[in-house]
């Protein structure tokens, strides 16, 4: 008898254990799971006037979703506004670029999503500021995804880097294919002679290249590139009554004009190539305020997409 007295007990004690640990079991069962925040965003958007829009975004606190350039993913460099998102799961979120930060050309861009902790102790509740630190988490690092951006092309918008809805000589210059060494160049000395540049406004208004320039490539040069150095009278300028003008008419026309002399600013017979992209800037700056607006541009933008870059003789 003596013995089943402490059996007893510890049978007990064992009952109020279990207990216990059922009771604990029940209480974390009862306590949410923490959220595993998340962004999910198809790897290419096709921008919507300004707008993306991110599939599904999980975050357990105050956050803000926004987007830098890849180069400056570890920046506060915002290319779009800051949306506040509060604590849960937020499906379909539209992210707005600032004007014109998404140029591609139309091969895409890519860019970085980020989230940032909206830090309610400092700074000021609900507003992005500089005490609001990137989401971090112990796998990714910094919560970021970084997809590719498409947009229509808009050319103007694509160089013109500082919106400032003008093009300055670094941007016009980048806006045409840089044919100078070898095709405009033919002797690849870093300049051109007097034959040389008519051989190559020649060139750049034969635009099918069959060594002559038809009335239809005469009128698209004529109103994207020379109209300051010769009257508009194809059928004049036509000796031959061909209805095309070949390299000898084409340099007859322009003989007695200061088209060369005019791009030949430091007069030493020679055109460099920044003498060239300047003197290019001067026929197509047609209001003559030293920059191309969009109408300047969208005058000369068909015609030099026309240029050859390579050609093999």
């Amino acid at each position: 008898m003596k013995t089943q007295l402490p059996l007893k007990k510890i049978l007990l004690g064992a009952g109020l254990f279990f207990l216990l640990v059922g009771i604990n079991s029940c209480s974390d069962d009862d306590e949410p799971e923490p959220l595993i925040q998340q962004i999910l965003i198809d790897d290419h958007q096709n921008l919507s006037g300004n707008t993306v829009v991110v599939r599904k975004i999980v975050v357990n606190q105050d956050s803000f979703l926004t987007a830098v350039k890849v180069e400056d993913e570890n920046s506060a460099d915002f290319i779009a506004s800051p949306v506040l998102l509060t604590a849960g799961t937020h499906i379909n979120t539209k992210l707005t670029f600032y004007d014109n930060a998404i140029k591609n050309a139309g091969n895409g861009q890519k860019i970085t999503v980020k989230l940032y902790a909206d830090n309610q102790d400092e700074g000021i509740k609900g507003v992005w500021d500089a005490t609001d630190e990137p989401i971090m988490n112990l796998i990714q690092g910094i919560m970021k995804k970084t997809v590719t951006v498409h947009s229509e092309y808009d050319p103007f918008h694509f160089f013109d880097n500082n919106n400032n809805g003008l093009l300055d000589l670094q941007e016009v210059s980048l806006s045409y294919p840089d044919n100078f060494a070898g095709l405009w160049d033919s002797d690849n000395d870093g300049n051109l002679t007097m034959e040389e540049f008519y051989w190559t406004t020649f060139l750049n208004t034969d635009v099918d290249f069959d060594f002559s320039i038809g009335k239809e490539e005469w009128d698209e040069g004529y109103s994207s590139m020379y109209s300051n150095w010769a009257e508009d009278n194809f059928t004049l300028f036509d000796e031959s009554h061909n209805n095309f003008l070949d390299n000898d008419e084409w340099n007859k026309i322009f003989e007695e004009s200061q088209w060369f002399i005019t791009y030949d600013s430091d007069h030493n017979g020679l055109i460099s190539r920044e003498e060239w992209n300047n003197g290019l800037l001067g026929d197509w700056d047609l209001d003559h305020d030293g920059n191309i607006d969009e109408d300047e541009f969208n005058n000369y933008w068909p015609h030099v997409q026309k240029w050859i870059e390579y050609y093999e003789w």
